[in-house]
């Protein structure tokens, strides 16, 4: 019953370094969003060899290749709010699944 989006995220851990070719070219090739901080836990996880996954929720806009900030809106923290729910649920049945 929640509305998601399900695709490629582009992750880079250089602040403010997209620039509006950058933008528009991952536009075209159906990227959803940019973020800084999955691919380190990525990057743990191959090297755990243990699975990762993330749920990410939109603050920042960039799609129109004018910076909308968001972190702060109602909006997003009403997101926020919902995803850790989700996931909090999404861990319990998780467990609950489990063996014991």
């Amino acid at each position: 019953g929640t509305d998601f989006h399900a695709g490629e995220i582009w992750t880079t851990d250089a602040v403010y370094r997209e620039t509006r070719g950058q933008a528009r070219r991952l536009q075209a090739e159906g990227v959803l969003g940019v973020e800084m901080e999955l691919s380190a836990l990525f990057t743990v996880g191959r090297y755990r060899s243990v699975s990762v996954a993330g749920l990410l929720v939109v603050s920042d806009e960039l799609s129109l290749l004018e910076w909308n900030p968001g972190f702060k809106s109602e909006r997003f923290r009403a997101g926020r709010e919902k995803v850790v729910r989700l996931a909090a649920d999404m861990c319990r049945k998780w467990a609950a699944s489990r063996p014991s």
